[in-house]
């Protein structure tokens, strides 16, 4: 057989196999239910990303295919994470979705984490979780500099010493060199965003969606300040605000800190799956969730809730994941020292 011959023959043996296995891969999923497992409380942003999906995303799923939420809370996500990792079925009826700090937890508490980030394959995210500096403007601190030259600390609103609101706060203070100071016990963004607009605090870290949405008022009543963002990507409405990471050198030693900070921003909430399932199913159910996104019944009733979208595919998100395993020792030490 010549070379050509050989050529068109296994182009059409190709041809042949793609929709074969598409539709054997769709026929494994008709009759099951698809079970989406939320590492965090019931009622949460979390779960509001969760139901708004699910509910779409059965229009591309067989007519038989049921999906259903699980929580599996604790650990700061890593009791659900673990479970993904470790117990569900690997055939592609579970997913989950990991709290943003799903690598980073690995550095900072080892002894929970039963999981390699790595391994897990992702679906893709839904959204990305930069935060917005702002401070009060009877603090006079209306830009980072000016957080800079402070003399005295900068009350700043956090939630546990350690996790992310705290990884943010430390991160600028460590790499830009400003003068925030952490004031804990905040049991969310709301309530830490809340404590400033009180005056119990100075400063803290804010959602966008919450900002731009609920709170923008107060930043055109001059009430608050924008100081700048630390994500990975620009932000709609902030895109000329500064970020953090465009105000330090590569070569500044906290560079690594705050990238790896912002990484974890831009994993935000994304759906993931236990390693070892099918590839073929994997890329279905990623299909499933472009379309989804996509839909245009989706995409109003996330406008009309003010349920921000920013979907990132399943490819880009694994490779974000593997970037963010692979750091420095350094930059691993930071964050166990942050937590520890």
């Amino acid at each position: 057989m010549t070379f050509k011959k050989c050529l068109t023959a296994t182009l059409l043996t190709a041809a042949c196999v793609a929709p074969l296995t598409a539709q054997a891969t769709e026929e494994f999923f008709a009759g099951k239910t698809i079970r989406m497992v939320s590492t965090t409380g019931a009622g949460g942003t979390m779960d509001l990303y969760l139901l708004l999906t699910m509910k779409h995303m059965e229009k591309y799923l067989p007519d038989s295919t049921d999906i259903v939420l699980e929580h599996r809370t604790g650990g700061g996500g890593a009791v659900g994470a673990n479970y993904l990792f470790q117990a569900a079925p690997k055939d592609g009826t579970y997913m989950g979705m990991p709290v943003p700090s799903l690598v980073s937890s690995k550095f900072s508490n080892p002894r929970q984490v039963r999981y390699e980030a790595e391994e897990f394959q992702s679906i893709g995210r839904l959204v990305d979780l930069p935060r917005v500096f702002v401070a009060r403007a009877d603090s006079g601190i209306a830009s980072f500099q000016d957080a800079i030259d402070a003399e005295e600390p900068i009350t700043h609103s956090i939630m546990t010493i350690g996790t992310s609101l705290d990884q943010f706060m430390s991160a600028a203070n460590d790499a830009l060199g400003t003068n925030f100071r952490r004031i804990p016990g905040y049991t969310g963004g709301g309530p830490a965003f809340l404590a400033m607009e009180q005056g119990e605090v100075q400063s803290t870290t804010a959602e966008p969606a919450n900002l731009m949405s609920n709170k923008w008022h107060l930043v055109e009543s001059g009430e608050i300040n924008v100081l700048g963002i630390l994500g990975l990507e620009p932000l709609e409405g902030l895109e000329d605000a500064d970020n953090i990471l465009d105000m330090i050198d590569e070569d500044n030693p906290y560079y690594g800190m705050a990238e790896a900070v912002a990484q974890s921003a831009a994993l935000g909430l994304s759906l993931i799956a236990p390693p070892g399932v099918p590839q073929e199913r994997i890329e279905y159910l990623r299909d499933v969730l472009e379309q989804t996104v996509n839909d245009p019944e989706f995409l109003a009733e996330a406008a009309e809730r003010d349920i921000p979208v920013n979907h990132a595919s399943g490819e880009w998100l694994d490779q974000l994941i593997s970037d963010a395993s692979n750091v420095s020792e350094e930059v691993q030490k930071w964050f166990f020292d942050l937590a520890n």
